[in-house]
């Protein structure tokens, strides 16, 4: 036990108050022997006090006696030892100091872990995977209570390879959901399972849970075939190109539109790699992602920085870069032009990104495509099936067309894989050519 220097100070006034008292008592009991007084006692305090009516003076106080004052105690009796004993009073020591215990530190720095460990977990997929898992989770948490099951939002409870079973059912029957996003989804459920440290009833459907791998081979089978998405070759970028330049939207949306259209397809872009969706800026691609090249006054090459895309999860940053065709479309020609209208643009003057609409905010995906189906759909295609990855399909496309080199193709697309042939579209002409190839002598 520690105490207070004001405390200290008030225990040796005790002390000396004690002492004196002691000495007090000492006296009385040697007048007392000596006086030899009848009818009073010697164990008072103070002047002697008597409660007897007999002839006693007025002006002579009550005795009181000693024995009848309650003792009250003020202070522990290890103190009390040490004060009539003349010994040392314990002073404040660090070691009487309260600190956390082990136990409050260990769930803390548990804590702490976790929460690291959990936006760890996030860091594993990117940004668009991981916003379409949080899509596909809350389905399934809305789903659980359908079938009697209570869940918390993004909080996994104990589930069975028949609860999925039920939930693939619910998404292709109810929902109407293709094959694709019933996987996705599935493949969110196991992520959120995993990350909370739940278990999950499968780690390979085809071994852990063969009944759901076989109702997803009847979803499958029954689904209808949806018509691929169409590419936008680079014949149509020069269909594009020539409604743009008699203008269509205006000038400045105009010229911006074609650097966007021939940048998506010499650059193999996806839409959102250069387009902004529900108002996330964080891998806007900016005026600073643009390094021009430039020799005696001419540009040659510029060299285009995405900061993340998905085959970039850890953000490490890809370089592009993009060249002079010397053609009608050229991806170059088209971006000085357009950073030159931009710099004189009022409304582009306070923002960042690279591609802008005529307000000044960056460009939107929805916008993009939106203005893309008009074009297409002026020019007499059905625009229904076009959208922003058209041009990255029909890059892939056109490049086996121009004999471009499978693995250049698949360099040029930032493909770490061949999924790449499932870009390329063979139309009629391509066809017939191979046929009558295979005639020749």
């Amino acid at each position: 036990m520690s105490y207070s220097s004001e405390l200290i100070e008030a225990i040796r006034d005790i002390k000396d108050s004690v002492t004196k008292l002691t000495n007090e008592v000492d006296e009385l009991k040697k007048n007392q022997n000596k006086s030899n007084e009848p009818g009073t006692s010697t164990d008072y305090i103070g002047r002697n006090f008597d409660n007897s009516p007999r002839n006693t003076p007025q002006d002579v106080p009550t005795r009181v006696s000693s024995d009848s004052v309650p003792c009250v105690e003020t202070i522990s009796s290890t103190i009390r030892s040490n004060i009539l004993q003349d010994g040392p009073i314990q002073r404040s020591s660090t070691n009487s100091i309260k600190r956390p215990s082990e136990h409050s530190i260990t769930t803390r720095t548990r804590f702490v872990l976790e929460d690291q460990a959990n936006r760890l977990c996030d860091s594993s997929i990117s940004e668009n995977t991981r916003n379409a898992y949080i899509t596909g989770f809350r389905t399934f948490c809305n789903f659980l209570p359908s079938i009697g099951i209570r869940a918390d939002d993004f909080k996994p409870t104990p589930i069975t390879e028949q609860t999925l079973i039920y939930f693939v059912t619910h998404c292709f029957k109810t929902l109407r959901l293709s094959i694709n996003t019933i996987k996705l989804y599935l493949a969110a459920v196991r992520f959120f399972y995993v990350k909370a440290g739940v278990h999950c009833p499968w780690s390979t459907m085809n071994e852990t849970c063969p009944r759901l791998h076989t109702v997803l081979r009847g979803i499958k089978k029954q689904s209808n075939t949806r018509e691929k998405r169409r590419p936008i070759t680079y014949n149509i970028l020069c269909q594009l190109y020539s409604i743009l330049k008699q203008g269509r939207f205006g000038k400045f949306i105009d010229t911006m539109l074609m650097s966007a259209c021939s940048l998506a397809f010499f650059a193999f872009l996806r839409c959102g790699e250069f387009t902004i969706q529900n108002g996330n800026q964080d891998n806007m691609l900016s005026l600073t992602d643009i390094t021009m090249d430039s020799h005696e006054n001419k540009v040659n090459a510029f060299t285009l920085v995405l900061k993340s895309s998905k085959t970039d999860p850890f953000r490490q940053g890809i370089s592009i870069r993009i060249f002079k065709s010397g053609n009608v479309v050229c991806p170059v020609n088209s971006m000085v032009e357009y950073l030159k209208i931009r710099k004189t643009w009022t409304n582009g003057r306070e923002s960042l990104a690279l591609f802008i609409e005529e307000c000044g905010t960056p460009l939107t995906r929805n916008s993009f495509v939106s203005k893309l189906k008009q074009l297409l759909h002026s020019l007499g295609y059905k625009d229904e099936k076009y959208n922003g990855h058209s041009f990255r399909i029909g890059a892939a496309t056109s490049a086996p067309s121009g004999n471009v080199e499978d693995h250049m193709i698949k360099t040029l697309g930032r493909w770490r894989s061949d999924c790449y042939n499932r870009y390329i579209r063979t139309d009629d002409d391509t066809f017939s050519r191979a046929q009558q190839a295979m005639c020749n002598k």
